[in-house]
């Protein structure tokens, strides 16, 4: 089979057919053909615009990104976008190496706090926070009972 439903379009790609017709319509991907029966036909084309958009979102690139670098080189001449990928490859890799920074900063509090539960140490000592993991690995000032950390409430 040449074309797929878009049911089978969300079966292969893992996305919604929502989120399937959105990207369509806000043109990032191919519009699908349309059978005489007035349904969506996706070709294997635009299954993998839809897998490679969906990689590159769940990298957390931004769509208007997307858009662009999807646009690819259809005439087959990619000078024209030469600098802007570049440019683009850098601002990227940049983003990446800040969010391995802060993963490899959280790994590290999470062994710390597992180091921690694991010696024996059950105690609430120094207003810590025994059961609020998210508090153990953000460095936020500990609020007293009956104090407000809040600066600036009303």
């Amino acid at each position: 089979m040449d074309n797929h439903t878009i049911g089978q379009t969300a079966k292969i790609t893992g996305l919604s057919p929502k989120t399937i017709r959105f990207y369509e319509e806000s043109g990032v991907i191919t519009p699908a053909t349309r059978g005489e029966n007035g349904y969506r036909a996706y070709t294997q084309k635009s299954i993998e615009e839809l897998k490679v958009l969906k990689y590159a979102r769940d990298l957390g690139l931004p769509l208007s990104e997307i858009k662009k670098l999807m646009r690819g080189c259809e005439d087959g001449n990619c000078a024209h976008s030469r600098n802007y990928i570049l440019d683009s490859i850098t601002n990227y890799l940049k983003i990446l190496d800040d969010r391995l920074g802060q993963m490899q900063l959280l790994r590290s509090k999470l062994n710390d706090l597992q180091q921690k539960m694991t010696s024996g140490d059950s105690s609430c000592n120094n207003g810590g926070f025994c059961c609020d993991i998210l508090h153990q690995l953000v460095d936020v000032p500990v609020s007293k009972k009956g104090g407000d950390t809040n600066e600036g409430s009303d």
